[in-house]
């Protein structure tokens, strides 16, 4: 992931030419490309679906099934034709995942697994906040979107430049990340979305925080979000949004703004 981040401070100071990114970019604006908007309800029918094949499907073969995909995780055999077994038993990706998981576990990227603290290689000025006390922050993907490259650059960014950070890796729950920002309390959630659900998401943490008395936590988002979802976003309670593409200086300086 330095790799990421050097390549990324490349891009932006313009060394490496990316023709669209950081040169010729297109004159037609967001706002005049038509963007597919999901149906909230969709969500609803499709955790509907889920309940009514759990509750019709054969529990047992489904166990029996879920069973060999572990026996054959740890052997050497082939995967594939005991993970169809599942599939074809109407075991969810969930259950297939979680048992593969429990055989092999997670990949976690060392240069992440642990970014809180302050000790910064000088890749960004490490200015500690004016109150003496570096800000905590902590970054998190919530949902099933697996493309955490940005968050991990924009992590480490930020423990370079002098903030306490947490990452929490992927594919987190927004209760999760309620829980772990009340654990370490921290100042700042900053949600990593590639995923198109910015809106839903953002909306559902800022509830999440109300219940919990947790107003006083700032919540920024970045990742792909177009330019016509900023005032909604803003509308909602979001600080900050910074869309693919904002330079880092200006996250930087937009973070350390928003705590007194």
């Amino acid at each position: 992931m330095r790799s990421a981040l050097r390549e990324e401070q490349r891009i932006e100071a313009g060394e490496q030419v990316i023709v669209g990114v950081n040169t010729f970019r297109s004159s037609q604006g967001a706002a005049e490309i038509a963007l597919h908007r999901a149906d909230p309800a969709t969500l609803a029918r499709q955790i509907e679906r889920t309940r009514r094949v759990r509750h019709e499907r054969d529990a047992s073969r489904v166990q029996q099934a879920l069973q060999r995909l572990e026996a054959v995780a740890r052997s050497t055999e082939n995967l594939m034709p005991a993970m169809l077994e599942a599939v074809q038993a109407y075991a969810t990706i969930g259950e297939i995942c979680a048992t593969l998981t429990h055989v092999f576990g997670l990949y976690t990227d060392p240069a992440v697994s642990v970014v809180s603290g302050t000790q910064g290689s000088g890749l960004a000025s490490a200015q500690p906040h004016s109150a003496g006390l570096p800000i905590r922050i902590l970054v998190a993907k919530p949902g099933l979107d697996g493309h955490d490259r940005g968050a991990k650059t924009m992590a480490l960014l930020l423990r370079d430049a002098g903030l306490e950070v947490v990452y929490t890796g992927i594919r987190n729950s927004i209760d999760a990340i309620v829980q772990v920002a009340m654990q370490e309390d921290v100042q700042i959630i900053g949600l990593s979305i590639l995923s198109g659900a910015h809106v839903g998401l953002s909306q559902q943490l800022l509830e999440r925080l109300h219940a919990q008395s947790m107003d006083d936590v700032q919540v920024v988002v970045g990742g792909g979000i177009p330019g016509a979802d900023l005032p909604g976003l803003k509308d909602l309670g979001v600080a900050a949004v910074f869309p693919g593409g904002t330079p880092f200086a200006e996250v930087i300086a937009t973070i350390r703004s928003l705590v007194p």
